[in-house]
């Protein structure tokens, strides 16, 4: 009789699996005329999800914070065939630049229809070290960017996104739901971005936008760049106190970064693709999830 219970639960398990996983691959009509707006498209995730929408055939509009990250951008989708590419130079923590970015957007997606998805994607990660070692002015600049710049677009997009009954795709990290020692201010930004995002769920529900939360686990970007963070880390010794170096000592101080290091490369996954997918998931299917976790370490978390 268990056998037959124990049997029975993994073969309803494994049909559901397999229904669901087609479900979420039935796409969206009509891509051709869905534009997509995706912040911090200079590199990574966004650069990356830009390029293959912008395959698929759909209108793709790419936030870049540098002019360098702009060109590069645009020079690489010239070269696709399908669907209609533009690219603006955004700064997510300036009021005026997203305002500005808001009323050039809106112009360029009225022959489609309306906007129908946001990603905010912009994310950054300053001074990631103990908090003896920081000073306001790091989880400021974080919070500036990985909680406040996803706020500034949604404000200045959502009405947009309202008049298409479209998609807003916030992205965050699985660590804003583990509060690890050592890397505070980006925690602290992605704990408050999932907050943000569940709150505005349950607001722009009612005039029928959909948001989807993506929180990618361990991924090796130039955001996890070790020479980057070792750096930063530098930095944050030569501007501490005689007394906090003396208080740590400078061993100690360095096998820290060590652990770090290590850390970003052994957690770290190569791939990108898989987080990429999801983002486009998110944006292309009929069906989609509330929460998406990507990677195998996000099971753990």
């Amino acid at each position: 009789m268990f056998f037959l219970i124990f049997f029975g639960a993994v073969a309803a398990w494994v049909t559901f699996f397999f229904l669901r996983i087609k479900w979420e691959e039935e796409k969206l009509d009509d891509l051709p005329n869905r534009p997509v707006f995706i912040t911090g498209c200079d590199s990574g995730f966004g650069h990356d999800t830009a390029l293959k929408l912008l395959s698929m055939g759909m209108p793709v509009f790419a936030g870049c914070y540098t002019e360098e990250g702009l060109e590069k951008i645009e020079k690489e989708a010239s070269n696709y065939t399908k669907g209609k590419f533009k690219a603006i130079r955004v700064d997510v923590t300036n009021d005026e630049s997203v305002d500005r970015m808001g009323t050039w957007l809106e112009k360029e997606v009225q022959p489609y229809g309306g906007l129908w998805a946001v990603i905010n994607n912009a994310g950054v990660g300053f001074n990631v070290f103990l908090d003896d070692f920081l000073k306001h002015e790091d989880y400021r600049l974080t919070m500036e960017i990985n909680f406040y710049g996803i706020m500034r677009v949604v404000h200045r997009l959502r009405r947009a996104l309202k008049q298409r009954k479209g998609r807003l795709i916030n992205v965050t990290s699985i660590l804003g739901r583990c509060p690890a020692a050592g890397i505070g201010p980006y925690i602290i930004s992605k704990f408050t971005a999932n907050a943000y995002t569940e709150v505005i769920r349950k607001e722009l529900a009612i005039w029928g936008v959909e948001v989807i939360h993506i929180e990618p686990g361990f991924v090796k970007t130039p955001l996890t760049d070790t020479e980057r963070i070792r750096k930063n880390n530098d930095h944050l010794w030569e501007r501490a106190s005689p007394e906090l170096k003396a208080e740590y000592g400078y061993e100690f101080f360095k096998k820290t970064c060590e652990n770090q290091a290590m850390m970003m490369n052994g957690l770290g996954a190569n791939h990108t693709d898989r987080v990429v997918n999801i983002y486009v998931k998110a944006v292309t299917s009929v069906n989609t999830r509330r929460r998406y976790k990507v990677g195998i370490d996000t099971n753990f978390l």
